[in-house]
């Protein structure tokens, strides 16, 4: 209440010196006014008085002519009334006791509305307000704690027990369990909201990515070899001269070759194959694969992976999932690149994910990713077979003349993960304990030595670490009232029985 009260004063006083500046103003303006209109009448005065001179001449030169006249003639002399002249010096002398009125009503008023000034209104509480546990933090400041201490710290936070030293705890606002529920509810809404700052890729990650780097690396290898065999291009070549018969055929009128037995050949059980680099006959599985299903498959791993990550690095959990909010910003935190919808040709993360709604997705009503995959079960190799069986539904759609299923990708859709700086020493994510040693990418190993990427974009140099704040803690919780405790009311002391 007194903090409402000295803020309603100082918006009061603040008004009132607003309103005093105004009338000042005012004031200054009516005084010019005022400075105006009186070298108004002046100069009127002097014109006037100018302008009697003058007609007073000119009378006296017409009397005189007039009397000359009547003396020559003989006659008597008779002058004029001069009463005009005295209406006109009346009327002036009135005007200016009404001008002098009117200055007198002005004063009077000003006089008036100071005497109507009053004291700083008295506040009172809000319902709402008079609801509130915690005094509100003002906007552009923050509270006990800084934005990223706060951030680093807050999983940690709990309610002080004697077990960890106290003398003596005091609940004085609401009892141990509702503080305790309290502070439950308050860490997980925070944790909802907030970034993990300081979160670094763990060895597990690490170890994953460096495994598909290489595999990317041997199948777009192998899709290579396999198309510039002989075998396959003499089958290719064949298939030209196929369509070409069809189309004349169709053209003429006439029935299509018929189909040679050793021609056809049954579809392949996509998730039947135990190799996806041979199918039969050393032909990958992938063989078909374009740029676009190439970028979607790399977008299947590398979701995939986020997720599964994510949650072995926080180990929290309350925390097991990427917030769709702060997806981006994890993305970059591991891949060290953007994430960038538009070069997929969409919108928005949803539908991006949307692209490979069989693997990854968002649960509607805790807005977080999720994954059809199981981390225990599911093995790189199983994304080429989810992406091959996209693409022949895909094509089947487009030789039925339905041309939206046709993808356009922006080569930005294939990159690799960029290298970073030199860090310093790196900490996976872990509430209230040290940090860890970093691990380094391996070198890229394959066929080629590395992922073959669109535009020249090359591969991520050997050795390229990850790196960052190492962890915070034992930062303990929400201050309370108990002996010798600070901070926000009623909710606890800081673990390690210390308070602040």
């Amino acid at each position: 209440l007194k903090e409402k009260q000295e803020k309603s004063d100082t918006l009061w006083r603040a008004k009132k010196a607003e309103e005093k500046k105004k009338k000042d103003m005012e004031q200054r303006a009516k005084q010019l006014m005022e400075a105006k209109r009186k070298s108004e009448e002046l100069r009127k005065k002097q014109a006037e008085e100018a302008r009697k001179k003058a007609a007073a001449a000119a009378a006296a030169k017409k009397k005189a002519e007039a009397k000359k006249k009547a003396e020559e003639a003989g006659e008597e002399y008779v002058s004029e009334p001069e009463e005009e002249a005295k209406d006109d010096v009346k009327d002036e002398d009135a005007k200016m006791e009404d001008a002098k009125e009117d200055e007198k009503k002005d004063e009077k008023k000003d006089e008036m509305e100071v005497e109507e000034e009053t004291e700083p209104p008295q506040v009172e509480l809000t319902e709402e307000e008079q609801k509130l546990w915690f005094r509100p933090v003002p906007t552009g400041t923050y509270g006990d704690l800084a934005p990223a201490v706060l951030s680093q710290s807050f999983g940690s936070f709990t309610v002080p027990e004697k077990s960890e030293g106290f003398d003596e705890i005091k609940f004085e606002w609401q009892g141990e369990e509702a503080s305790k529920d309290y502070l439950r509810k308050w860490v997980l809404e925070k944790k909802k909201t907030s970034r993990i700052e300081d979160l670094q890729p763990g060895e597990w990650f690490q170890e994953k990515l460096k495994e598909w780097m290489k595999l990317f690396s041997e199948w777009q290898t192998k899709q290579k070899v396999f198309k510039n065999s002989p075998a396959q291009k003499e089958k290719e070549a064949a298939a030209r001269k196929k369509a070409e018969a069809i189309k004349k055929a169709a053209e003429a009128g006439e029935e299509p070759p018929e189909d040679d037995e050793e021609d056809v050949q049954p579809d392949v059980d996509i998730f039947a194959v135990e190799d996806v680099c041979n199918v039969g006959n050393d032909e990958p599985l992938f063989k078909d694969f374009a740029f676009e299903d190439w970028a979607l498959l790399q977008l299947r791993c590398e979701l995939y992976l986020l997720q599964v990550a994510f949650k072995k690095d926080v180990k929290d959990p309350d925390r097991e999932s990427v917030p769709e909010a702060h997806a981006a910003f994890y993305y970059q935190k591991y891949y060290r690149k953007q994430l960038t919808p538009k070069a997929f040709n969409v919108n928005s993360l949803a539908e991006l994910t949307g692209l490979v709604k069989d693997s990854i997705g968002w649960d509607p009503e805790e807005k977080v990713l999720t994954t059809l995959l199981d981390e225990e079960q599911e093995d790189f190799p199983h994304l080429v077979k989810l992406t091959e069986d996209q693409r022949r539904d895909r094509q089947r759609r487009i030789d039925a003349g339905d041309e939206t299923a046709r993808l356009k990708f922006s080569t930005l859709a294939l990159q690799p993960p960029s290298a970073s700086k030199v860090p310093t020493p790196a900490a996976t994510y872990r509430p209230g304990m040290g940090s860890v040693a970093p691990k380094q990418w391996g070198a890229p190993t394959g066929p080629m030595g590395g992922a073959i990427y669109p535009g020249g974009m090359g591969m991520r140099p050997a050795g390229a670490t990850y790196g960052g704040m190492g962890g915070m803690g034992g930062m303990g919780g929400m201050g309370g009232m108990g002996s010798g405790m600070g901070g926000m009311g009623g909710m606890g002391g800081w673990k390690g029985g210390k308070g602040w």
